[in-house]
């Protein structure tokens, strides 16, 4: 028979103690953490695929995040359109009334004084933004798409019956003033052009139509005989002629570029507009401020066949402007679609990781009570092993 030793048993006590407070240990740490998975070594299957529900469960977070700042861009890109279908509503109702033949040039004058404010306005909106992005500047957000200028002033030499102003171009001309670089779009606006000649620093205002023509097509003032541009040039250096106007400048003109966002794994939808796509007739070249200027120089001309001519121009816009909601609204859809989706996977990932890391407080204080039980017996049958010595028995 094999000899036992004090300290064969001394060590199997200990070892067995250990043990049996370990698990005692482990219970205790499951049922103040209300986890079963503290750290791998609890259950590595498990906890690997724990690790990878709490990595999807945080992707679709982010989806969610996603989702929800493409739904805000889009619902303000809604916006603007329906006010720009509005807007254009009433330009055509004025359209259609100026081109009446019945209308007079002074009629007409006061038409145009209210399609300026709508004009405007239609400036406004185009340059609609969300969270400092304007909505239909494609990638380029953090330029407007159009800008209003007013009271710029350019001086050019009178020598020639017709002058043409440097900065006054055909559409995409790009020309640089004041140390800003734009983009040339509207020539000049009838009702802001004022031209001073100022040899002597008295200043004598001349009057389109009356004193000088304008070419808003080719950007030229031309002097009529016998009005105040009709004058002799002094020896040099030569008088200064100032025109002094008010312009259009589509300052973004990179804006058809897309906006994504990714909403699913691998799945990303563009969410903007572009201000090329909505307002931008192809068809006759003209974009839809150049539209509405036109309109209004044919009302200032009285002139009903560009004011008629306008009529059908608007209407493609108005196609187009339908167009961008229909597309907006169909991804909007999907978006709430696809994030109603991911909020039902979302629930699943969730109870699938409560099965895998949740504790069962009921099995886990039970087991807990019978470690206690166990642990205090290995105790108590330790402590009669050992303490027995040969001294007890002399």
């Amino acid at each position: 028979m094999m000899r036992v030793t004090f300290t064969q048993i001394n060590d199997n006590v200990q070892r067995n103690l250990a043990s049996n407070y370990a698990q005692l240990a482990k219970l205790q740490e499951q049922l103040s953490s209300g986890r079963r998975l503290n750290r791998p070594s609890d259950d590595p299957i498990d906890m690997k695929n724990n690790v990878n529900l709490k990595a999807e469960l945080a992707q679709g977070t982010q989806y969610h995040r996603n989702i929800e700042d493409g739904l805000a861009w889009m619902n303000m890109t809604e916006v603007a359109l329906t006010d720009m279908n509005e807007l254009m509503q009433r330009l055509r109702e004025q359209a259609v009334y100026a081109g009446n033949d019945t209308m007079t040039g002074t009629d007409r004058q006061y038409i145009a004084a209210e399609v300026e404010q709508l004009l405007r306005q239609v400036v406004s909106l185009t340059n609609s933004s969300y969270k400092g992005n304007f909505l239909f500047g494609g990638t380029n957000g953090d330029k407007q798409v159009y800008e209003y200028t007013t009271g710029t002033t350019f001086s050019f030499d009178n020598s020639t019956p017709a002058t043409t102003l440097g900065a006054v171009g055909t559409t995409n001309t790009m020309v640089t003033y004041s140390n800003r670089e734009y983009y040339q779009y509207q020539r000049l606006d009838p009702n802001t052009v004022s031209v001073v000649i100022d040899p002597a620093g008295a200043g004598t205002r001349a009057i389109e139509g009356q004193d000088f023509t304008v070419d808003y097509a080719n950007g030229t003032i031309t002097a009529i005989a016998g009005g105040q541009l009709d004058f002799t040039l002094a020896p040099p250096p030569p008088p200064t002629v100032a025109v002094t106007f008010s312009h259009y400048n589509k300052v973004n003109r990179e804006n058809s570029s897309s906006i994504m966002r990714e909403i699913e794994e691998g799945v990303s939808t563009r969410i903007n507009i572009s201000a090329d796509e909505a307002f931008d007739d192809t068809q006759s070249g003209r974009e839809l401020i150049g539209i509405i200027l036109n309109f209004k120089d044919g009302l200032l001309k009285n002139n009903g066949t560009v004011i008629n001519d306008s009529i059908t121009e608007m209407d493609r816009i108005f196609e187009n402007i339908r167009a961008a909601q229909s597309t907006n609204g169909a991804r909007i859809n999907r978006f709430e679609l696809t994030r109603d989706r991911n909020e039902s996977r979302e629930i699943e990932v969730t109870r699938l990781q409560g099965e895998l890391e949740d504790l069962d407080f009921a099995e886990a204080i039970m087991q807990f009570s019978m470690s206690e039980n166990i642990y205090n017996a290995s105790l108590r049958a330790g402590a009669k092993v050992i303490l027995p010595t040969l001294g007890d028995f002399i």
